[in-house]
């Protein structure tokens, strides 16, 4: 006897346009919970900035128990600082447990972190690895200097190189400044000076202190940009107001070979600068 579907019968084409009908209907039913999942965390995520810690646990703990990593992840950090519960660190182990199961890299870098400190360095590279692979900067950038400084791996500066100029590229400050010096020192790389200077300014772009002080040094040189003391000095007053080593001396240097005008012009680039994001 002939199957009927909505009183016709269900040839086998229209069995397969009924079975795509029941599939696409299926894929919107997971599509709209995923996206309710992610309003919810979003949710708990806008009272967290706010300060509502409470409001935030609240939002993120039926989350983390269904699985949401992105909860697991914040639910350990809620009860690492003690932030809308009481702290708990065997609870904030537990959730960044689970989150880590669920492979999510935040949890997997702080995970790594953790075996770094207790000497447990091949565990903590496969961690770091798993990260990584998931275009996580701060691990390609912890991955970097662990084969920079041969940290239980032979040094390999080609590999740290490659770590930190992915990390760079995925707008990790301070591995933009890495990268900066990697150029300038030929570490794993060969000396380009344009191209250190590049990555220097583009972290002293977005406030980098130490930054600032190698591309005041590039442009006070003229070394892979135009000499431009305009510049050089703009950028060492604004290091020089972080404290950095030797930014102060570095600003009198250039203050004592400017014009009174170049100078204003300096203090005013400084003062109006807004670090980009």
């Amino acid at each position: 006897m002939s199957s009927k579907i909505h009183g016709y019968h269900a040839t086998g084409f229209n069995r397969a346009i009924a079975g795509v009908a029941v599939a696409c209907a299926v894929t919107f039913m997971m599509l709209s919970s995923t996206l309710a999942r992610q309003l919810d965390f979003e949710a708990g995520w806008s009272h967290y900035q706010q300060g509502r810690f409470v409001e935030a646990f609240e939002i993120w703990e039926p989350l983390a128990d269904a699985g949401n990593a992105q909860a697991q992840f914040n639910l350990a950090v809620l009860y690492e600082e003690g932030r809308g519960v009481d702290a708990d660190p065997s609870k904030a182990a537990y959730w960044n447990t689970r989150a880590v199961e669920s492979e999510y890299p935040p949890a997997l870098h702080n995970f790594a972190l953790s075996l770094l400190a207790e000497k447990r360095n091949v565990e903590a590279i496969n961690y770091l690895r798993q990260a990584a692979e998931k275009n996580f900067a701060a691990s390609q950038y912890t991955l970097g200097k662990i084969h920079q400084f041969g940290i239980g791996v032979p040094e390999n500066p080609d590999l740290a190189f490659q770590y930190i100029e992915k990390a760079a590229k995925s707008g990790l400050v301070k591995a933009q400044y890495n990268l900066g010096k990697m150029y300038r020192d030929g570490y794993g790389i060969n000396v380009d000076d344009t191209a250190s200077a590049l990555w220097f300014e583009m972290a002293a772009d977005r406030g980098y202190s130490k930054a600032q002080n190698s591309i005041s040094s590039k442009y006070g040189m003229g070394q892979g940009v135009t000499r431009d003391d305009v510049q050089a000095l703009k950028w060492a007053i604004l290091a020089a107001r972080s404290g950095i080593k030797g930014a102060i001396q570095k600003e009198e240097y250039f203050r004592a070979r400017m014009d009174a005008e170049k100078i204003q012009k300096a203090e005013a680039l400084a003062e109006n600068f807004k670090k980009k994001k």
